[in-house]
């Protein structure tokens, strides 16, 4: 049988054993995906699979995370990606490649006709990086996804991300975890994202967007034909932002999964969120996990997810829901069988069909 994947992840291989990867890239017209994740890869290795890439048509993803690249020698990469006409996927993240690599990056990805994602995380980006990347990602016809994950940049980085969605025909996915995006940065991004005709994930995760955020993104989502998904984790957006959010996924004729663990909602949001699940017609997975809510929330939950024909998937791990919160979850699982429901056995008496973790 033809081969399509290699994964060499935490291999150790060095630039010996990647200049025999080499060599089975051009050999392999098969290939469609390589892992190449903490195998001790250096500038050497790097340059000799890249070779390879540009003198054949496999290898659609190829995934370099976390190999001794330095900034400045990141053209081997940078050329592969210009000249290799079947990759599609790129993954850098944890080679720190900084401001310096990430602008040759950027001529890279605007010199791609076929590029769809990149992923950047833990890379030492700071504004000058992002800018450079976020205007080639703004006129590209081919960029999907971007991570930018883990990164340092600010105030500039970000609203250039936003001008970058604003214009982009084609991008559907941006992470952003970690980057202390505060409520400007996450409102900039919300408009754009408002007008943006194919945008389907938005991710937040432990950022610093508060309740003025929250309400840009709801926003974002209630206007958003296309959009899918939203990460809020540990963003204290409160009650007041988890409640235009639940708002705006009544509306949604797309949303299916929404994760607003560590947002601090209490039970006013659970209420919130309560009444979006039994009016969505589209939700699938749904996160409230360490969110500050307790037995009459979590009921309120409970109640309405039996209501929800498309909901598959429920985590209310961390909160102290109690016994009436555990009997509430568990009685909708006895009514609809098909939900996966999480809870945490420290919060409360574990009974029936419940998932424990």
């Amino acid at each position: 049988p033809c081969m399509q994947t290699m994964g060499l992840s935490e291999s150790d291989i060095g630039d010996l054993g990647a200049r025999a990867i080499a060599e089975a890239i051009r050999r392999c017209a098969s290939l469609q995906t390589i892992h190449l994740v903490g195998s001790d890869v250096g500038q050497e290795g790097v340059q000799a699979i890249t070779d390879a890439m540009r003198d054949s048509a496999c290898a659609c993803e190829v995934h370099f995370v976390e190999n001794r690249v330095a900034s400045d020698q990141i053209c081997a990469i940078t050329e592969a990606i210009r000249k290799a006409a079947s990759m599609r996927r790129i993954d850098l993240n944890r080679m720190y490649i900084g401001d310096q690599g990430a602008c040759q990056l950027a001529e890279a990805i605007r010199d791609s006709p076929f590029l769809q994602t990149v992923r950047l995380s833990a890379n030492d980006i700071g504004d000058e990086g992002v800018c450079a990347i976020a205007k080639v990602v703004g006129i590209s016809r081919s960029m999907r996804a971007i991570s930018l994950a883990n990164n340092k940049f600010g105030v500039r980085g970000t609203l250039a991300i936003a001008e970058a969605i604003r214009s982009s025909p084609s991008m559907e996915t941006l992470d952003l975890f970690n980057n202390d995006v505060d409520d400007a940065g996450a409102c900039a991004i919300a408009e754009a994202v408002r007008l943006s005709p194919s945008m389907q994930e938005l991710g937040f995760t432990c950022n610093q967007v508060g309740a003025q955020g929250a309400y840009a993104i709801a926003e974002a989502i209630r206007h958003s034909p296309s959009m899918k998904t939203v990460h809020l984790v540990g963003n204290e957006v409160g009650p007041a932002g988890v409640c235009a959010i639940a708002q705006a996924i009544r509306c949604s004729p797309s949303m299916e999964t929404i994760d607003l663990s560590g947002t601090r909602m209490g039970n006013q949001g659970a209420f919130a969120i309560a009444e979006a699940i039994r009016h969505s017609l589209s939700l699938r997975t749904i996160s409230v996990s360490c969110s500050g809510m307790g037995p009459q929330g979590a009921s309120a939950i409970a109640d309405a997810i039996v209501h929800c024909p498309s909901l598959k998937n429920v985590n209310m791990l961390g909160d102290v829901i109690g016994a009436e919160g555990i009997e509430a979850v568990n009685e909708a699982c006895r009514r609809a069988p098909w939900l996966h429901v999480e809870v945490d056995p420290r919060r409360g008496p574990c009974v029936g069909e419940l998932f424990v973790s």
